[in-house]
């Protein structure tokens, strides 16, 4: 896995999870960065751009009030995270590298050795600590029962929504 952040799909996921009006009050809680009581579209969108609201958060245009993931953020370590208000939340956007099916052993084998060669470089480390990424790196067996389970998991938020595809 490459890294962790926050998205546009885990909105609505983190929804379904809690209900909209927990996240109405998430939303109406935060801090705007021009001080009017409102967000702009700007700095909506500024608090889905994870690296952006670090920086912004640090600068102290932003208040963190929590992060979405299951642990604290290294890079913002004061902020707490949802699940310790709504215990067992956790919305976490993933990034990975995949190949097609039936591509041979050797060259999975390959990607893993070369991307986690990256992932073993501090300089490379350091940057992703510094935006609020965590990178981890799995075997390919590992990574294909973490896309298991966490398609299991949405699934049954999915249904529990009862979403349906537009």
């Amino acid at each position: 896995m490459m890294g962790q952040g926050y998205g546009h799909r885990d909105w609505h996921r983190g929804r379904a999870m809690v209900g909209p009006m927990m996240m109405r009050m998430i939303f109406s809680l935060m801090d705007d960065a021009d001080g009017d009581g409102k967000l702009t579209l700007q700095e909506f969108q500024a608090a889905h751009e994870f690296p952006t609201t670090i920086e912004q958060v640090r600068a102290g245009k932003l208040r963190a009030l929590a992060v979405t993931s299951g642990t604290r953020s290294q890079a913002l370590p004061d902020v707490p995270t949802i699940g310790e208000f709504v215990p067992g939340y956790e919305a976490s956007v993933w990034n990975g590298v995949v190949a097609p099916k039936n591509t041979p052993a050797e060259i999975i084998g390959k990607l893993y050795k070369e991307i986690d060669a990256v992932l073993a470089d501090p300089k490379i480390m350091a940057r992703f600590a510094e935006v609020g990424s965590v990178p981890k790196s799995m075997t390919p067996a590992d990574f294909g029962k973490f896309i298991a389970e966490d398609t299991e998991r949405w699934g049954k938020v999915i249904q529990a929504a009862n979403i349906k595809p537009e």
